[in-house]
């Protein structure tokens, strides 16, 4: 069972090094109202995570806005 684990990380890790450069240039061309809907998203999906423990919540969201 580990050794699925280890084979299925390492082949997800090789996927994202080759369409990382791809998706990043899809990424620059998005216009203001994907980037709000982007970050409207992005507070779901921070709300949903931290339910019932608002400090890590609003700790992942800094950390997250400030990894830019």
């Amino acid at each position: 069972m580990t050794l699925s684990y280890v084979i299925g990380g390492l082949i997800s890790c090789i996927a994202l090094i080759i369409a990382a450069p791809q998706l990043a240039n899809f990424a620059t061309n998005f216009g203001s109202v994907k980037i709000f809907a982007q970050i409207v998203l992005a507070l779901t999906y921070i709300s949903e995570v931290s339910k019932g423990a608002m400090n890590k919540g609003l700790l992942m969201g800094i950390v997250g806005s400030r990894w830019r």
